[in-house]
């Protein structure tokens, strides 16, 4: 039923993702989100610029040659200007005036700020109207780069600024979705962090990791410049854009750290004093010293840059020493391989820089990419994990559950049934059994479950080489703490005829075994027998960690019937001592059901002892006691003194009763023996059973009298 109902939910799962799927399909085809008429309205106004010597240039690739050289170009205006209408275009490190028809109708200076004074892109959109229309318009742009950077105007449409910024913002789209997708995995990360109670079971450093990201997306994200076209400011964003460049050592560092085997306190040290001095350093020039920092931003950035890689080689270095000192596996090649494709992104995007080629009018779509699939590496292995540990967990949770039913009865023996219905239960199997090494070359099947309404079948007496079977227990290299699990039995059929066989006679498909051991001993073997194929694996972790107990269990009982033997059993001949015989007349003895009582003595016995030696007589004992054991049972026979011995009959008539006595009689006379015998049956039972042996004393006095006439 349960598997029943679990894929159900599937299937309705599916079907409403489907659902919800069209539903968003079918919103992107018939609204305006893939609508491009704003490229009609937006018109291109790159080409057609001329100097005032008369050279036309593409003004997308006109550069100014350092700090104060000014560039001006002209072109007349088309004649379909609308009043909404706006010269649009984006500056690099210029200040820029725009005239027309020799009247300024635009300009921008750069002004003091957290960066310096000009570094960086502004965009600018300078109103036209219809009384513009074939008028000559005019840019002067000039370079305020102080250490002789170049100076640009590039990307001139004319349309209006609605148009213009929803199409500026679909062609960064690419790389500002990706940076966004960087920002909401580093708060996702933070947030697995601030809910996880216990941080150190964490397999690696995600808070780190979580601020890395959310810096990392946000450098990226206004780096697209798109906050800047939305919101207008200027400063504000060129400032969260340098200074985030500046915040991701640290974090990074220690990432990369909690990664390794070794995960060395003194590298986060030193990462977090070296990220502090750096930013410090960054801000204490720009703001003591004055220094634009277009003159010495970039260099520190590299050098900080060089510096944290090189600490990062020198953590795996140290952790790949210390792995191999200690016979770890480091375990990385997941986060190499997504190194390695980061690194060639970087590659991809730095070709692409300097061949003047881009995605979506914005650089670094490679690397963010790159970024990414880091980030979504590391939360695979992340889900990995964690789906590791709540199944370790929750296999934690059953074996305490199992474990309660070890320590809830004072019977091992109910103990381990009690156990086995809780995992058979709780993996949904079919049947889980014991099966005890006897020994002999046999296994003995001595405890087994079966789920509810399957016809039991009793998996007993399996005459199998004990070897035939513990190979497949030791010798699978990926298996270990000997346990075995076969999920296709045939590839036993040839591997292991006897493993096979036993299974395949047995309605066997599946299994999950585990060795039960003492003192490193073979004692048997615990399998559970057809569980879900999906908990196979579960089934063999569970029953591998409740082996320990129930081999426990089985030496506790074994040692309660050594210790109930010596109590209870006379240790020379085997039959129930006085002890026994006094708390079976007074509880166990059911005394309204017929029964018959017989008391025997050896003749000679002392005398034996005396002449012939103790061996002897201990011989004549065990003669008489497994005769009476072969008449009326092992659990019916007492030796209640050194010479007395008393056995229970239960035959449904006294004729038979009788007739077991004489047999008593014959077996001894042919063993050489002569015994004494005072026999009874109660056909009703009794009330006072001291009457009963009060007249079967009476009796084997009567037989001694006889014997001596």
């Amino acid at each position: 039923m349960k598997t029943d109902s679990s894929y159900g939910k599937r299937k309705y799962a599916l079907i409403f993702f489907l659902f919800a799927l069209g539903i968003m399909v079918y919103i992107l085809f018939s609204t305006d989100v893939f609508d491009d008429n704003y490229k009609k309205i937006v018109r291109p106004f790159s080409t057609g610029w001329h100097s005032a010597e008369g050279v036309e240039y593409n003004i997308d690739y006109v550069r100014t040659r350092g700090e104060g050289d000014v560039i001006t170009l002209e072109k007349k205006l088309p004649d379909g200007i609308s009043d909404g209408d706006g010269l649009c275009f984006e500056t690099y490190n210029a200040d820029v005036q725009v005239y027309i028809n020799h009247r300024e109708i635009y300009s921008f200076t750069a002004r003091e700020n957290f960066t310096g004074r000009g570094y960086g892109n502004a965009f600018h959109i300078a109103r036209l109207s219809p009384f513009y229309a074939g008028g000559t318009v005019r840019i002067t742009f000039k370079c305020v780069d102080p250490i002789g950077g170049r100076a640009s105007v590039s990307n001139v449409y004319i349309g209006p600024q609605l148009d213009y910024v929803h199409m500026s913002i679909i062609s960064r789209s690419p790389s500002a979705i990706v940076s966004v997708l960087i920002i909401v995995f580093g708060l996702m990360l933070l947030i697995i962090y601030v809910w996880v109670p216990d941080k150190k079971r964490l397999p690696f450093d995600i808070a780190s990791l979580g601020i890395a990201a959310a810096v990392i997306g946000v450098w990226l994200f206004t780096d697209s410049n798109i906050l800047q076209l939305l919101s207008g400011h200027i400063y504000a964003i060129r400032a969260v854009n340098r200074i985030s460049m500046t915040l991701v050592g640290y974090p990074v560092i220690s990432f990369f750290n909690s990664l390794t085997k070794a995960d060395r306190r003194i590298f986060r040290i030193i990462a977090f004093w070296a990220n502090i001095i750096f930013v410090a350093l960054v801000v204490g020039i720009r703001f003591i010293t004055g220094i634009d920092m277009i003159r010495y931003f970039l260099v520190s950035l590299v050098l900080f840059g060089a510096f944290s890689l090189a600490l990062i080689v020198f953590i795996f270095v140290d952790n790949q020493l210390y792995c191999k000192a200690n016979g770890i596996e480091p375990n990385l090649k997941m986060f190499y391989i997504a190194v390695s494709v980061f690194t060639l992104c970087v590659i991809a995007d730095i070709i692409l820089y300097y061949n003047r080629l881009s995605f979506g009018d914005s650089y670094g779509t490679f690397t963010r990419l790159g970024t990414l699939f880091i980030l979504i590496s590391v939360m695979i292995s992340f889900l990995n994990w964690w789906i590791r540990d709540q199944a370790d967990i929750e296999r934690d949770r059953l074996v305490n559950r199992v474990l309660k039913y070890a320590v809830s009865s004072y019977s091992p023996d109910e103990s381990i049934r009690l156990m086995m219905e809780s995992v058979g239960k709780e993996l949904q199997a079919q049947r889980i059994v014991v099966l005890e090494n006897t020994n002999n070359g046999k296994f003995h099947g001595t405890y087994a479950w079966y789920e509810e309404g399957r016809k039991p079948g009793a998996i007993d007496l399996l005459y199998i080489p004990h070897d035939g079977y513990l190979e497949e227990l030791h010798k699978n290299p990926d298996i270990d703490d000997h346990r075995l699990i076969i999920s296709n039995l045939d590839e036993y059929k040839s591997s292991n005829s006897p493993l096979y066989n036993l299974l395949i006679t047995n309605n066997v498909e599946k299994l999950a075994a585990s060795s039960l051991e003492l003192n490193g001993k073979l004692i048997g073997i615990f399998a559970v027998l057809d569980p879900p194929t999906n908990k196979l694996s579960e089934s063999a972790e569970i029953i591998n960690l409740i082996s320990y107990f129930v081999s426990q269990l089985i030496m506790r009982r074994d040692e309660e019937k050594r210790l109930r033997f010596y109590s209870y059993n006379d240790t020379l001949s085997g039959a129930l001592n006085r002890m026994a015989y006094r708390e079976y007349i007074e509880s166990g003895l059911d005394m309204g059901s017929s029964f018959g009582y017989m008391i025997c003595e050896i003749e000679g016995l002392e005398r034996a002892n005396d002449t012939k030696g103790y061996e002897a007589g201990d011989k004549m004992v065990i003669g008489l006691v497994n005769c009476l054991m072969d008449v009326f049972g092992n659990d019916n026979v007492y030796r209640v003194s050194g010479t007395e011995f008393v056995a229970f009959g239960f035959e449904s008539e006294e004729t038979f009763f009788y007739n077991d006595v004489d047999r008593v009689r014959k077996m001894t006379a042919d063993m050489g023996l002569s015994i004494f015998v005072g026999a009874v049956f109660c056909v009703y039972g009794t009330l006072d059973i001291s009457m009963v042996i009060g007249r079967a004393n009476e009796l084997l006095i009567e037989d001694k009298k006889n014997a001596t006439l």
